[in-house]
């Protein structure tokens, strides 16, 4: 649990990095105290990267939007740039170039290939992650408590001994159980 709201406590602070940076047009004496405005009317880009078309990873996105509008930082102030790997690893490589030309303001990457692709063509700009297990085993910060770089987001980390105490319960009869993982991840380990 200290674990989570350690990555909780990144992902806002990434957040308000990105609030920070919004308003350093030099052309521009006035400030305004809207994070979600600017003075110059420019669109700041949010680039997406999702892995895969599915309704968890679509769900995140669509969390992670609606999340930036909460904190003001809507459609009018927001270019939100979104593309989907379709579950290819060349088309990931292929979209974070792209990004990476494109130059946003923040990257969203979704599940952990997509951060992996990001981080790994990316250091310059602010990468927040989710459907990712293990951000230090995937290679994507130093450790949980001293980060480092520029990535950071969630953890959907669930105690592989607390699911199978829930196994027992739930079908207390069975006795072989069989997990589906993905061996190309290392996060599945």
């Amino acid at each position: 649990m200290k674990k989570f709201f350690a990555v909780m406590l990144s992902l806002m602070l990434t957040v308000l990095t990105f609030a920070s940076c919004q308003s350093t047009d030099k052309t521009n004496s006035t400030t305004n105290s809207d994070p979600g405005t600017n003075n110059t009317g420019k669109k700041y880009k949010v680039a997406i990267v999702q892995l895969a078309d599915n309704g968890a990873f679509t769900e995140m996105r669509e969390s992670f939007i609606q999340e930036m509008r909460t904190l003001g930082y809507d459609e009018a102030q927001m270019i939100f740039d979104i593309k989907n790997a379709q579950g290819d690893q060349s088309n990931l490589k292929t979209i974070v170039s792209k990004f990476k030309a494109e130059k946003p303001k923040l990257i969203c990457a979704i599940a952990t290939p997509a951060a992996q692709a990001a981080a790994n063509e990316i250091k310059d700009i602010p990468i927040v992650g989710t459907a990712i297990t293990d951000y230090t085993s995937a290679k994507l910060v130093q450790n949980d408590e001293r980060p480092g770089g520029n990535v950071t987001g969630v953890s959907d980390f669930a105690a592989m001994d607390a699911q199978m105490e829930l196994a027992a319960k739930l079908i207390p009869q069975a006795k072989h159980v069989g997990l589906i993982y993905c061996a190309s991840e290392v996060n599945s380990e």
